[in-house]
């Protein structure tokens, strides 16, 4: 603390002892010489804080088109091409198939700084490559190509539609070549098991084991990411010393199992019906089993935990020795007059380092941020949807398209039950700083209208996808999307275990799961968005201040299937519906200083 407490108080008959004459003015000496703090200065002083004080901003982004097209014209994204290995989309980044991480050079960062927490934030989009309407495996996914033996007068077998290998990605934060901990997408754990969520009724004692009670379906391959085509978030404050540091974003696939079925022999359920158990073999990916990685970001924002050195300020006065002259030059010319001059003609150098809290500085934290939210009412859980079609690709350069029916060709404003806007109210940013915009989106559900209520008992498919962007319009301008934002996910959790009700015909027993009924299982998976904003008064960034938002905001819209369907994937429509609940939107304000 650097409160001065005198000690006594000079006296006409005192005797003149050079320690204690030293010790009236050499502690305000001292304190004057780079080591005044918070105790010292009132609040409220509002100095003018410099660039780079409170953080400094590292950004890097690759805008990769998927290649979903326009429409009507919608294709395939990252089209299989199994006979040349060595293309791919333009600016995709291919995962290995090999374990081992394996970074995204297009994003690495190398920063140098002080005693820091280093907030790393990175957007990343995969896809894994094969949805080409060549066959319902989609070439390395192998849906439907997992059987259960089915014995019913014949040795014939039944293709269950349920996904037999998950894409198995991990994506990870490495500093200085070490892996950050918590931020791994995924298990340690190779052999993780979890339940399927939907519960069958069959006993255990119908699939050829002693032991009573309902038989529980696990799922294998549950270590790593397992969708086909998901966004990504990562996110984490990471310390580092004093020096230069090399951030990346990095990426592996995981070795996977593939599960079988084998006969057990006998008839368990005296049904006729040969009893099957499902068993799993470790399995290598082939050179065409590929998985990319497309639109991708990584923000390092560099917050210094103690301020760079500055220029030190000294008060150089000479302490009293024994026989000193003691006089009104010595006493105050000499001593006491350079303290009182430096005192009272502060510079940056007399305060001590890390020495102001956030009663003497101004916040860094801008006007322009905002959070927006919405969520399911008090009634229960309830979801909206889109049939909006997806525009396209950035639409076209300095345009975007957008559809506020919810039924049309465009990107349809995400909105809650009550139809509240997933939006910004408008703001103005009128000095140099950034925007940093997260959004999550709770995504329901991916689907075909015409199975929506499974009438018709039609499989689910795995290509039709849902689209997520972040948007803005400036006050008097068009409105657009950021293209770096676009995220797609697929409909990618495939119908649970048909049974017999007219599936395969009548009396068509399913010896795995005693004939359950068809299940549609939701997506119910959280989309995150990114983007990154950086506002320059000598034109070099994205804006230039004073700028006028009218809002930023979050949108969607469905990409349907682009082949029709056959009669192993059921019946095909055009439409594709997008079902969300409940969502957030975060602008935070990032002023740099001067």
């Amino acid at each position: 603390m650097a409160y001065i407490f005198p000690k006594r108080k000079l006296r006409d008959s005192d005797v003149l002892d050079p320690v204690e004459m030293n010790e009236d003015f050499v502690s305000a000496a001292e304190l004057a010489a780079s080591n005044l703090d918070q105790h010292n200065f009132s609040a409220g002083i509002n100095p003018t804080v410099g660039a780079g004080a409170y953080w400094n901003f590292y950004y890097a982004k690759v805008l990769a088109d998927p290649g979903f097209g326009s429409p009507p014209s919608y294709a395939t994204p990252v089209p299989f091409d199994g006979f040349d290995v060595d293309e791919g989309p333009t600016n995709g980044v291919q995962i290995s198939n090999v374990e081992a991480w394996t970074p995204l050079t297009d994003l690495t960062q190398t920063v140098t700084t002080s005693s820091s927490s280093l907030w790393l934030t990175a957007q990343l989009q995969y896809i894994w490559e094969g949805f080409d309407g060549t066959s319902p495996s989609y070439s390395g996914h192998r849906y439907s190509q997992e059987t259960i033996p089915h014995v019913t007068g014949g040795s014939t077998v039944r293709q269950t539609n349920r996904q037999a290998i998950q894409a198995g990605v991990k994506f990870a934060f490495r500093v200085d070549g070490v892996i950050v901990p918590g931020t791994v997408t995924g298990d340690k754990n190779l052999t993780s098991r979890m339940t399927f969520p939907v519960k069958p009724t069959a006993s255990k004692d119908a699939e050829g084991n002693s032991q009573t009670g309902p038989g529980e379906e696990y799922l294998i391959g549950v270590e790593a990411l397992g969708p086909e085509c998901l966004p990504v978030r990562l996110s984490t404050v990471h310390e580092v010393a004093p020096g230069t540091h090399t951030v990346e974003v990095v990426c592996l696939r995981v070795p996977v199992t593939t599960p079988q079925f084998e006969y057990v022999g006998g008839d368990p359920g005296g049904f006729g019906l040969t009893a099957v158990k499902t068993v799993s073999y470790p399995m290598s990916y082939d050179g065409t089993n590929r998985v990319w990685v497309m639109n991708r970001q990584l923000l390092v924002v560099d917050i210094p935990s103690y301020a760079g050195s500055s220029a030190v300020s000294t008060t150089t006065v000479p302490a009293f020795e024994a026989e000193d002259e003691f006089s009104a030059q010595s006493i105050g010319l000499e001593r006491m007059q350079p303290v009182r001059d430096s005192l009272n003609d502060i510079d940056p150098g007399n305060a001590a380092r890390a020495s102001m809290t956030h009663f003497h500085l101004p916040s860094m934290i801008g006007s322009a941020t905002q959070q927006v939210s919405i969520e399911s009412p008090s009634t229960g859980p309830q979801t909206t949807s889109t049939t909006s079609q997806y525009p396209g690709w950035g639409d076209t350069a300095g345009s975007s398209t957008f559809d506020t029916s919810g039924g049309g060709t465009g990107w349809y404003l995400v909105k809650s039950v009550s139809g509240t806007d997933l939006k910004t109210s408008s703001f103005t940013i009128t000095e140099d700083s950034a925007l940093l915009i997260l959004a999550d989106v709770q995504l329901k559900t991916v689907r075909d209208l015409q199975w929506k209520t499974w009438s018709s008992g039609a499989f689910k498919r795995a290509d039709y996808f849902g689209a997520f962007c972040i948007g803005y319009k400036l006050n008097g301008a068009s409105e657009l999307t950021r293209t770096e934002t676009e995220a797609f996910v697929n409909s990618y959790n495939l119908a649970a275990f048909p049974g017999s009700s007219g599936l395969y015909g009548a009396g068509d027993a399913d010896v795995n799961r005693a004939n359950p009924d068809p299940q549609h299982i939701m997506e119910d998976v959280n989309v995150s968005l990114t983007t990154f904003l950086q506002f320059s008064s000598d034109g070099t960034k994205d804006f230039t201040p004073p700028t006028v938002f009218d809002h930023i905001g979050v949108y969607y819209s469905a990409i349907p299937s682009t082949f029709p369907g056959s009669a192993v994937w059921g019946p095909y429509d055009s439409t594709t519906q997008v079902s969300v609940q409940c969502a957030n939107l975060i602008v935070l304000h990032l002023k740099k200083g001067s």
